[in-house]
């Protein structure tokens, strides 16, 4: 019995190779492989306002402070202060006000802990949980670490955040972590 040549079996391997690599070529070519530019987010001015149809919220002012405006305390930790306007849409009240702002240059994590953010109406105290359709001149707080380098007087930005409900979740209600989606530019105060 006789074998077959060997050498069909040997030219599969090399096929393969260059259609890999015309296949590689290809898509580089057609830009496949380029980065994809980062979609730029919208940057606010102090006094504009970001909506999303289901809340609104326009900063008026931004700053660093070493006393704490609205317990009065002070000197141990430092604090950002920013005087906001809300307006909620939804249905039913929420308690979900802390996460819509959060400072960026301040060295606090992109969600802080919710022990460290207050949100307080200017007229009647704490706001939580926001009623819809009533406007809010509120100001939010977020107490700092120690170890921040911010210092009173110093630019901070304000992102603006977003949570989406997860609709295959196996518990009603179960929502994404916080997604950025814009912020407000500071100038020094």
């Amino acid at each position: 019995m006789s074998r077959p040549p060997r050498t069909a079996r040997r030219g599969r391997p090399a096929v393969v190779v260059a259609a890999v690599a015309l296949l590689i070529g290809g898509v580089a070519l057609l830009g496949g492989f380029a980065d994809v530019p980062r979609e730029r987010l919208p940057v606010l001015p102090l006094g504009g306002t970001y909506d999303n149809g289901l809340y609104s919220v326009s900063v008026r002012s931004v700053r660093v402070v070493d006393r704490d405006p609205v317990s009065g305390s002070g000197a141990t930790r430092r604090v950002v202060v920013a005087d906001v306007d809300l307006l909620f849409r939804g249905d039913a009240p929420t308690t979900g006000a802390a996460l819509w702002l959060a400072p960026l240059d301040a060295g606090l994590p992109a969600q802080p802990a919710l022990d460290d953010v207050r949100v307080v109406d200017e007229r009647n105290g704490l706001t939580e949980p926001v009623q819809p359709g009533l406007p809010l001149r509120t100001v939010y707080t977020w107490t700092l670490p120690t170890t921040t380098r911010v210092e009173p007087g110093d630019r901070v930005r304000l992102g603006v955040y977003e949570r989406y409900e997860v609709e295959d979740a196996a518990i009603d209600g179960v929502t994404t972590d916080s997604v950025l989606v814009a912020f407000f530019r500071s100038g020094a105060s």
